[in-house]
């Protein structure tokens, strides 16, 4: 799946791009405003809100000589629309409801690069961050840890038909990886989605995350 454009799986590229313009605001538009938001031609966006009006999906009102669009937020189908266009939030509920369920529970689940900043495609891993508690080693299948891993990687790919590209670390390899490679430190702080647990910075300096508190 394509995490930037998830609709694209279900919608035509042009229908999707102009209903997403109107699914982001309530205020009446033109069609010339509809195309410029969504990013097309104005015929294309006239051609794609004729066959959603027909439909019911989009409201259309005459003024003056032009015709005003608005999404029909009492279709049925717009709650789909709603699935559609908040996937990568959806995916991070359904990762956080996973990993509570998991028997040894992990100092940190974020989501970060290409998934995270939404500029990926169908071909792009999901990359995730692991931080584990200090007790579970690397190489370790303590109380089935990796078996945990290695259930998130099949989950993530069932939800998304993406690969999951896992990094698992503990808190001092996290500190290491401070000082020497910054970058993609610096990616997961700048773009990193947080699943779960401690946040980054916290768990640098050593202030971890009451059990039962929840992530923001």
């Amino acid at each position: 799946m394509d995490l930037g454009q998830p609709y694209l799986a279900l919608l035509q590229p042009v229908r999707a791009k102009v209903l997403l313009s109107l699914h982001r605001t309530v205020a009446p538009m033109t069609g010339r405003e509809v195309a410029r938001r969504a990013g097309v031609s104005q015929p294309a966006a006239l051609e794609a809100l004729g066959h959603l009006v027909e439909h019911g999906l989009v409201h259309s009102q005459a003024v003056g000589s032009a015709y005003l669009y608005t999404l029909n937020e009492k279709h049925i189908l717009v709650g789909a629309l709603d699935v559609v266009f908040s996937v990568r939030t959806d995916l991070v509920k359904r990762m956080a409801a996973s990993v509570s369920r998991w028997q040894v529970q992990p100092l940190h689940v974020s989501i970060f690069g290409s998934a995270a900043r939404g500029d990926g495609d169908t071909k792009s891993d999901i990359d995730v961050l692991v931080v584990r508690p200090p007790f579970i080693d690397g190489d370790s299948h303590t109380v089935g840890w990796r078996w945990q891993l290695d259930t998130m990687i099949h989950e993530i790919d069932l939800w998304t038909g993406n690969r999951a590209s896992l990094v698992e670390l503990s808190v001092d390899e996290l500190r290491t990886l401070d000082h020497e490679r910054r970058r993609l430190l610096q990616d997961i702080r700048r773009d990193g989605m947080l699943v779960t647990g401690t946040k980054i910075d916290d768990l640098l300096i050593g202030k971890l995350a009451r059990q039962d508190e929840t992530p923001r």
